[in-house]
């Protein structure tokens, strides 16, 4: 056989270099590209580092909310078990004094 029968025409050479060039440019593609395991650890962080800065928020207002219950404990023994008891007080002294106008 002639060797013009295994000769690759000028046009296909060109196909041949492109092709190889493109293997070579995604060969360097895939060693560049980001692992996609690290960009998950990414995303999972900046979801993680959301959440904590939520739950500081929450935290500070869950400790305000606390702190308002305090004071209305607070207030409301002071205006109530404290009127009782100075009325426990008072009662008798107010009863004795009618008693003794009363026993006039």
């Amino acid at each position: 056989m002639s060797d013009e029968f295994f000769k690759v025409p000028a046009g296909a050479q060109k196909d041949l270099i492109v092709e190889d060039t493109t293997e070579k440019k995604v060969e360097e593609l895939k060693k560049e590209a980001v692992n996609p395991i690290s960009g998950l650890k990414e995303e999972i962080m900046e979801k993680i580092n959301a959440q904590e800065e939520k739950l500081d928020k929450i935290f500070r207002s869950v400790e305000k909310t606390r702190k308002y219950f305090l004071w209305v404990l607070i207030i409301s023994v002071a205006m109530i078990v404290l009127p009782l008891i100075g009325m426990a007080i008072a009662v008798p002294k107010i009863i004795n004094m009618y008693s003794a106008v009363l026993s006039f």
